[in-house]
């Protein structure tokens, strides 16, 4: 027993004080990068490269970043001698792709439909457009359930991720001398490192949150404010609803009262009963509703019934969320050092960036005066399936043209609501 609170206490030491420790932690790192290499000269080129993008997006030591960064420009690209992507031979042959293979193999085409989406076939030899996402893992995914060449040779892909942080082998198994494949980034930092490969990956200005149905999420008129707030998240720690608990608590103890719905789904461990438990904590129980995995119509009605919405997180994929209450006509209040693409719809139209602690004081000042925001404009000439299929069509077509590729059939619209759906043909 004693042996086993010796453990505790030495593993309480390690994650809770000597982590915080700057030369511990090179320590670590330098332990990883070592590993990483070593798989690398094993020819364990995925598994090597899965560390080493690990530590890059991990750490914010120059020394340590660069060279990470070497080592991911010298292995993502097509290998001379053998004419293959190494990372991407690699995983094909690994554990990890063999058990998704073997998960999957008696829905394989249901799976592939859940993950992907074709908005243009390939016909008449004409080459397809395939869309795949709308998580950064389902790449990986589908590139051990398809026939990789064969995908590669006649059909553009899209890679649309749903977290910010590129440096990733994911993303790197996609390089061949084939043809482009465009890599959706609204983050400039994820958009400079897939330019920086010098490779087929081309990265375009738009994410997740561009794709939102504009006829799923719209204003209804004369509809009621019911709430002062409306935070649309899942209730993972990330997503920070104490942050609002908090503002919410400071402004109840100045004599002013909000009512806030909550709307999200269980994810990463945290169910409905973690977000009891802290508002009970913070004693806002007749402050707060909560909404759980409600289908998109009536998240729409609740925007609706909203005068504001908001984000917390300090790091996101393109939120979608943040989308759909402007084009449902509720302004978004943005934590302005949130990383991941939301930051870049808001404006004086679509709502206000703020700092945690000027939470309490923003809310209280949007409550007393009377601010003009003109949401579902800006959205109508900004976002929404139609534009951003529209975009992209013209981005793959010029592309396919420059080639001297026939191009006689546009891409279909494709919407989140909140997974991939298609909406008919482009007009």
């Amino acid at each position: 027993m004693n042996k086993l609170r010796l453990i505790k206490k030495i593993c309480y030491l390690v994650k809770n004080k000597l982590i915080k420790i700057k030369y511990f932690q090179l320590l670590i790192f330098y332990a990883y990068l070592l590993v990483g290499r070593l798989l690398l000269v094993m020819d364990r080129f995925y598994e090597g490269m899965k560390i080493i993008c690990q530590i890059r997006r991990a750490i914010d030591i120059s020394s340590i970043k660069r060279r990470c960064e070497l080592l991911i420009y010298e292995f993502a690209k097509i290998d001379k001698a053998s004419g293959v992507n190494l990372i991407l031979e690699s995983f094909l042959k690994s554990k990890e792709c063999i058990k998704i293979r073997k998960q999957y193999f008696s829905n394989r085409e249901e799976f592939l439909r859940k993950i992907s989406v074709k908005v243009k076939e390939c016909r008449d030899n004409e080459k397809g457009v395939i869309i795949i996402g709308p998580y950064t893992h389902y790449f990986k995914y589908f590139l051990a359930l398809v026939d990789v060449k064969e995908i590669f040779k006649n059909y553009y892909l899209v890679l649309e991720p749903s977290w910010t942080g590129y440096h990733d082998p994911v993303f790197l198994m996609f390089i061949n001398n084939y043809n482009e494949v465009f890599v959706e980034a609204p983050v400039k930092e994820d958009a400079d490192f897939i330019l920086s490969l010098r490779s087929n990956l081309i990265p375009l200005n738009i994410g997740a949150s561009h794709w939102v149905d504009l006829d799923t999420f719209y204003p209804i008129k004369d509809m009621e404010k019911v709430y002062d707030l409306i935070y649309v998240a899942n209730w993972a720690l990330y997503k920070e609803h104490r942050k609002l608990f908090w503002a919410l608590r400071k402004l109840e103890d100045e004599g002013i009262y909000l009512k806030v719905a909550l709307v999200g789904f269980p994810w990463e461990g945290r169910t409905k009963k973690d977000i009891l438990k802290e508002i009970k904590e913070f004693k806002l129980e007749s402050n707060c509703e909560i909404f759980e995995e409600i289908p998109p119509r009536e998240v729409n009605l609740l925007y609706n019934k909203s005068k504001f919405s908001i984000l917390l997180s300090k790091k996101e994929g393109s939120c979608r969320a943040v989308a759909e209450s402007i084009a449902a006509g509720t302004p978004v209040l943005v934590y302005k050092y949130n990383k991941g693409g939301a930051i870049n719809l808001i404006n004086s139209s679509t709502g206000i960036l703020f700092d945690y602690y000027e939470l309490p004081c923003i809310l209280k000042d949007l409550l007393k005066n009377s601010y003009h925001f003109d949401c579902r404009r800006w959205a109508e000439r900004n976002i929404g399936c139609v534009n951003t299929s529209r975009f992209l069509n013209k981005v793959i077509q010029n592309v396919a043209l420059k080639k001297e590729e026939p191009w006689r059939r546009d891409i279909m619209m494709k919407a989140n609501i909140p997974d991939f759906v298609l909406k008919g043909t482009l007009e």
